[in-house]
């Protein structure tokens, strides 16, 4: 973690918003699919549109040091260099000292002109000789839509060990009992288990709960019921169970948790993550919702939906693994109409 020369602020000003010339970033290693993408003479404008799509529109605001998770694989923001005005200046800055915060200060800002420089960690993530472990928000079909002839598929799963912790069978047995969970649940396990069955994956549940492990979670659970701020408490175990079983195996951890790929990148367990299918048609049905006002029918989101995963990712979603996250965000929207 980088130290900090602190300047004492005693009137904040107005924060000045300062476009963005150009960045550093590094990332991971990814495939070396994704890798011939990126060195490519192609490459810095599709990795410029994709940090766009996924990250910058959300909040274009970027520091030295941040930690991104728009690939596969971590990035990490390098440099950053402003266009300074005479109202502000970036709101940190590297010296030999750590890293200086500025009394008065600009917020850099990513606009459409910001120019994107990528450089590569070397980290086999493709190496195939290593497991993957899988993490529980992994396993349901709005995060787990992809089929055998999927790039991601091809790329990190085929020919591969997976590898599905015990504490992660436990959360799933839990998950088989919520109604709204169940469906998705079942597919992605009928999904893993047809990929075994054809010989594309070798398919292992690994680890044990040991009887204190187990005690702890049935305690957490009670707790939950009398207090839900004790949930975090049971989430800390299933992680550390799940981070602990990739590092026995020398393994990539694959998760769509972002504070957990973050803990594993600094213990050196390289990971990849997957823009899950409710994502993107979260995303799709939110854009059209605030664009138009007319009726938009079930069809046409589906053919938006899968269009957009088309562009960005290659990937080629079925229209009822679309259907059936449809139906999942409608339970959603009428438990919060009740409350």
């Amino acid at each position: 973690m980088p130290s900090y020369v602190t300047v004492e602020i005693n009137d904040i000003p107005a924060v000045q918003f300062l476009n963005v010339k150009d960045m550093k970033i590094r990332t991971y290693n990814p495939s070396e699919i994704v890798s011939n993408v990126f060195i490519s003479a192609k490459g810095a404008e599709f990795i410029k549109e994709y940090l766009r799509e996924t990250v910058f529109s959300h909040n274009p605001i970027v520091l030295p040091g941040d930690f991104l998770t728009p690939f596969t694989s971590p990035s990490i923001v390098l440099e950053v260099n402003t266009e300074e005005t005479e109202e502000g200046r970036p709101f940190v800055d590297s010296t030999p000292y750590g890293q200086l915060i500025y009394d008065q200060f600009g917020l850099p800002r990513i606009v459409d002109k910001t120019q994107f420089h990528v450089g590569l960690f070397d980290n086999p993530l493709y190496n195939k000789n290593r497991p993957l472990v899988l993490d529980t928000n992994v396993l349901d079909i709005g995060a787990f839509p992809y089929n055998s002839d999927s790039p991601f598929f091809k790329a990190f799963m085929s020919g591969r060990e997976i590898v599905i912790p015990s504490i992660v069978i436990y959360e799933l047995k839990r998950k088989l009992q919520i109604g709204r969970e169940k469906e998705k649940v079942i597919k992605a396990l009928i999904r893993l288990q047809d990929y075994k069955s054809s010989n594309s994956i070798r398919l292992t549940i690994s680890g044990e709960l040991s009887e204190e492990t187990a005690t702890n979670e049935l305690l957490i659970q009670l707790a939950i019921k009398e207090n839900k701020s004790n949930k975090d408490a049971k989430r800390d175990i299933r992680d550390s169970m799940i981070l602990l079983e990739a590092i026995r195996r020398e393994a990539v951890l694959f998760t769509n948790d972002k504070e957990l790929r973050i803990l594993a990148a600094l213990l050196g367990v390289p990971t990849i993550s997957y823009n899950s299918l409710l994502d993107d048609v979260w995303s799709i049905v939110s854009k059209v919702c605030r664009e138009r006002r007319e009726k938009v029918y079930k069809k046409e989101i589906i053919k938006l939906v899968k269009d957009y995963a088309l562009r960005v990712r290659g990937e080629k979603y079925r229209d009822e693994d679309i259907t059936l996250v449809l139906g999942y965000l409608r339970q959603q929207r009428r438990k919060l109409m009740s409350i």
